[in-house]
């Protein structure tokens, strides 16, 4: 045996218990999280990939390194969400 008496095993439990009941609340938050993640998400490959047809009309050379910089910054940002979205999920 584990050599746990009767009043340690109710305080475990009650810790347990009391660990579950602070996950269960936090998880309507997690999901709004991982939601407004996705959006955010859906919405930056969007603009990538308005920025990608307005690169290939645009004829200008600066105007052009300014897009590819901007699309760069992105898919940055969407790799930090990848990251974020991750850690959320493992949440839930």
């Amino acid at each position: 045996m584990l050599g746990i008496n009767d009043d340690r095993l109710s305080a475990l439990v009650e810790r347990v218990d009391s660990i579950l009941a602070t996950r269960r609340a936090l998880l309507p938050a997690v999901q709004r999280e991982v939601d407004d993640a996705a959006h955010r998400r859906s919405r930056v490959e969007y603009l990538l990939s308005l920025l990608a047809k307005l690169k290939e009309i645009e004829k200008n050379g600066d105007a052009i390194q300014r897009i590819d910089g901007a699309i760069q910054d992105l898919d940055r940002l969407l790799d930090s969400f990848s990251s974020r979205e991750d850690a959320l999920n493992s949440l839930r």
